[in-house]
């Protein structure tokens, strides 16, 4: 009997200048990464290191998650979220802006 099971999605999101946790399951063999996702009914919709999608889709792909036309069910931050320098989040940013605004906007989707 086969069950109609629905793919979570998962979007990846490094922080504070950290791929420590990629490095380790990039290195998985048994089951390997991409078998383990599959198994868990994980869609992997964005990776800094896997992903192929241009910066404009990229950047589509994120608004459409704040916006909630993309369905986020998982959000993965990789690193610490940096709140420095006195809380503005700029010595970590993307796109000009504070990576942390992008970090607390994703996680209310979820």
């Amino acid at each position: 009997m086969k069950t109609n099971i629905k793919n979570k999605t998962l979007y990846w999101l490094q922080s504070g200048g950290c791929s420590g946790d990629t490095m380790s399951i990039l290195n998985m063999d048994t089951p390997d990464l991409f078998s383990q996702l599959s198994s868990l009914n994980i869609d992997v919709i964005w990776h800094p290191s896997l992903s192929t999608i241009t910066y404009k889709e990229h950047d589509t792909l994120i608004e459409e998650i704040i916006k909630g036309t993309k369905t986020l069910d998982i959000l993965c931050v990789e690193g610490n979220v940096v709140m420095g320098p006195d809380g503005t989040g700029m010595f970590d940013t993307f796109r000009g802006k504070p990576k942390k605004r992008l970090n607390f906007r994703a996680c209310k989707t979820c």
